[in-house]
């Protein structure tokens, strides 16, 4: 992975300069989840999705060498944002 931000500090020019990165999308709230989408999926980069922070990790267990950007809500049910960006370092 080469880098991990919060959704409420995504940084759009580091998006548009990364044409066809891999992106896990951490969200529970599925307009917040739909707002992303509409702002990444026009930039030509493949998506993937979580809902928890769990489901990331279990996610990146198998995935981690494709991700090049994780998208990640800090409140979350079950694993919060900050704990799993702890257990990703």
């Amino acid at each position: 992975m080469r880098y991990a931000v919060t959704s409420e500090n995504i940084n759009y020019t580091l998006l548009e300069n990364s044409k066809g990165a891999n992106v896990l999308i951490v969200e529970d709230d599925p307009v917040a989840m739909e707002f992303l989408e509409a702002q990444i999926s026009p930039s030509g980069h493949t998506m993937f999705s979580a809902v928890n922070g769990q489901e990331a990790l279990t996610f990146l267990e198998k995935h981690s060498n494709v991700i090049d950007l994780i998208l990640m809500d800090r409140e979350m049910p079950v694993m919060d944002g900050l704990t799993t960006v702890k257990e990703i370092k």
